[in-house]
């Protein structure tokens, strides 16, 4: 609120009176919620300050950190068993993943190896048809050997 100078004067201009005064006429009615509000508050603050609620305050603060301890180690529980959940699943990951590494890689073995066979199988009867050739043309018609051959 401002304060207003007010001055009472004769028809003369001879000061009669001096008197200051606040200005209410921009002041309004107090809501009575905040009124209500206003005294709880006053009234909280004295029974804060009591020793009842020191001690109350003590024992709840305490247990508050006793709490946030217990939630402490709790939440590094839980922190250490999703990890170890967490590497399991990757190393099963990495496992089955290995598995059919080596399940594609024995395939890829065993399907040489058949190519290998067939195609030692191809060479060795064109061999052995070489070497029949080979017989006959050093063969008798009787079936004896050459004597270049003995």
């Amino acid at each position: 609120m401002t304060i207003v100078d007010v001055f009472e004067t004769d028809r003369d201009g001879k000061l009669l009176s001096y008197c200051p005064t606040f200005d209410n006429r921009s002041v309004q009615r107090t809501n009575p919620a905040s009124e209500k509000v206003s005294k709880m508050k006053q009234r909280i603050t004295v029974a804060t300050k009591s020793p009842a609620a020191v001690r109350v305050n003590r024992a709840a603060s305490s247990a508050a950190m006793g709490f946030a301890r217990l939630a402490g180690k709790v939440a590094g529980s839980v922190k250490d068993k999703v990890e170890v959940e967490l590497h399991k699943r990757n190393m099963q990951k990495a496992i089955s993943n290995t598995s059919i590494k080596q399940r594609e890689d024995s395939a890829a073995f065993e399907r040489a190896q058949q190519a290998a066979e067939i195609s030692s199988l191809k060479f060795k009867n064109t061999d052995s048809l070489k070497s029949a050739s080979l017989k006959s043309d050093l063969c008798y018609s009787d079936g004896s050997l050459s004597t270049s051959d003995r």
